[in-house]
């Protein structure tokens, strides 16, 4: 197995993680009325750049084992595979959670006035766009591990390797 094909350690990033100081700052948000609505942004920002790392870091670890792969050295497909699926599991798991989180906080601001329901509910999305976005990108990266598996490694797993997508809709229309 080369080095490539074990999980980068950026990959451990957790949606849940990169944003508790989030949910901590709207909690508080919620429960005041006013509280400092720059500290649940300077959280989201913070919590948004964790994500982002994670995403970048996913690209390239399946970028790196391709690469690795071009060259010759044997990589680990099935397992990098089965560790981004685990990985895009937990983290809509995650999104689950924080998303049901996130609206029993929202409830909280029944009595705020209209302008900080509205500020907190695009808080709150933005939030879970970026969770989407990071779920969306293990899975994109996945897919991907999945076809180079097939391209440098037919034998793994028999089955066509397609390159657009009007060649797929044939091959399915096929069966």
């Amino acid at each position: 197995m080369s080095a490539t094909a074990y999980t980068d350690p950026a990959l451990e990033v957790r949606p849940a993680s990169s944003f508790v100081a989030f949910l901590a700052a709207f909690a508080d948000l919620a429960r005041s009325h006013g509280a400092n609505v720059a500290e649940v942004e300077a959280a989201l920002a913070s919590g948004e750049a964790d994500i982002k790392r994670g995403i970048e870091a996913t690209a390239r670890l399946v970028t790196n084992s391709r690469i690795a792969a071009e060259r010759g050295e044997p990589v680990a497909w099935d397992y990098l595979i089965d560790r981004l699926e685990f990985y895009e599991a937990e983290a809509a798991r995650e999104l689950s959670q924080i998303r049901r989180l996130v609206d029993r906080l929202l409830t909280f601001l029944g009595g705020a006035p209209p302008a900080e329901r509205r500020r907190a509910r695009a808080l709150a999305r933005l939030q879970e766009d970026a969770v989407v976005r990071f779920v969306e990108g293990l899975r994109d990266a996945r897919w991907q591990a999945m076809a180079a598996r097939a391209h440098f490694d037919p034998a793994a797993h028999g089955g066509p390797v397609v390159n657009d997508i009007a060649e797929l809709r044939r091959y399915l229309a096929s069966f």
